[in-house]
């Protein structure tokens, strides 16, 4: 699924414009190269004198954005310049320079889209950021094989010599400061500017140390080819790729944890003080053990991967990520509850306890208090629809 207003999917959109935006310490304008839903874009509003531009080339997804997807998006088109055209003639024509320009995921395997991932694109993107801006394109790591990812990696870098790497999810962030990259000082001095609820809202509720623990070092330097506009490489090695099944996200993630640095030469990259380093500890830590919990489970070892994520959430109990996978794992095996003394009731609000976004339980919940005519049924069924406006059983309500 390309775009969807399942709540997950809404956080993965929005973090896009999160990350860009809090790593340049004062942003004024924004590029979005694409709009897809607009939630992407939704992601910005935190930051009330931001002027939001995004480019789009489909006029179904723009029309969608304005009117279908208003109530995930928080109708933030209607304070978006919004163009329709491609993105690399629109970098090419325009006179613009902006803070912060991201650059959507998409689908490098089809024809011709390989060129959003060019040299001379990362290029365009690099000459229209201000003197202090930062261009972030995103990558689905499920989307390449281990040498199309380095392809990208040291084409980007050749663009931005001190590019860095964040983690989102599954989403890559490489990071191309304009000229240097100033790590947690220009976090810091990015939220300082914000109210106490606008910073809570920048960082989605997880604080700077979570987005700060994601990084996973500078891109490594590296040689062999590059992604050209006039000898592309990945345009031909990606389909290749998926048809082989040669598409290996655990060996993609295993290549990012290898060239991640130590948590020492992590902490001098980013400027971390002294007194902030046990709480970017932490954060970085929990980032690796994430990591590891999702190859050992994608490798099947689902008990380890359990042992893992739930020290990650020791590490770390604000990462959404690790909420998310550790109450997906407990919904997984709720009918084992009663083994451990639990009621249904009593499983389900220790789940919501460690994810209060965790939209099947919130549903189970708000079902099984249906069904003993429980009041407070009404509380959960608006919970449940403030986290998934579109969603069709909570909107008719009970039958």
């Amino acid at each position: 699924m390309d775009a969807s207003s399942d709540p997950t999917a809404v956080f993965v959109q929005s973090n896009q414009a999160r990350l860009p935006l809090l790593l340049q310490e004062n942003p004024h304008a924004v590029l979005f190269l694409g709009l897809g839903t607009g939630i992407s874009v939704s992601g910005s509003l935190p930051y009330p004198d931001l002027q939001r531009n995004a480019v789009e080339l489909s006029y179904g997804s723009i029309v969608a954005a304005d009117h279908w997807f208003a109530p995930v998006n928080h109708n933030v088109m209607h304070v978006t310049k919004v163009w329709r055209d491609d993105a690399k003639h629109f970098l090419c024509a325009t006179k613009n320079k902006y803070d912060v320009i991201i650059g959507d995921v998409f689908h490098p395997d089809l024809a011709g889209m390989s060129a959003l991932l060019s040299l001379q694109q990362f290029q365009r993107a690099r000459s229209r950021l201000t003197a202090h801006g930062v261009f972030v394109q995103w990558l689905a790591l499920n989307q390449f094989d281990v040498k199309s990812l380095r392809v990208v990696l040291r084409t980007f870098r050749h663009a931005f010599p001190n590019a860095q790497l964040f983690l989102d999810g599954m989403h890559l962030a490489m990071v191309g400061p304009r000229q240097r990259f100033d790590g947690a000082v220009a976090v810091d001095n990015n939220l300082q500017r914000l109210t106490v609820a606008e910073q809570n809202a920048a960082t989605a509720g997880e604080g700077k140390w979570t987005w700060l623990g994601r990084y996973l070092g500078p891109i490594p330097e590296s040689t062999g080819a590059m992604q050209d506009e006039w000898a592309p490489v990945i345009e031909f090695r990606l389909p290749k790729a998926r048809y082989d099944g040669q598409l290996n996200l655990v060996a993609s993630l295993q290549t990012l944890l290898q060239s991640r640095p130590s948590m020492k030469n992590a902490e001098v990259i980013l400027n971390i003080r002294n007194s902030d380093k046990d709480a970017f500890e932490r954060a970085y830590a929990a980032t690796e053990l994430l990591m590891r919990s999702w190859i050992a489970d994608m490798q099947g070892n689902p008990s380890g991967a359990d042992r893992l994520m739930r020290i990650a959430y020791q590490a770390n109990p604000h990462d959404r990520w690790v909420e998310y996978a550790l109450a997906d794992s407990m919904f997984a095996s709720l009918p084992q509850a009663r083994a451990h003394g639990l009621s249904k009731e009593q499983a389900l609000r220790r789940i919501l306890s460690i994810n209060p976004r965790q939209v099947d339980a919130l549903r189970a919940l708000w079902e099984l208090q249906l069904h003993k005519g429980d009041p407070r049924a009404s509380a959960s069924r608006a919970r449940l629809l403030e986290l998934s406006p579109l969603d069709r059983e909570a909107r008719e309500g009970a039958n």
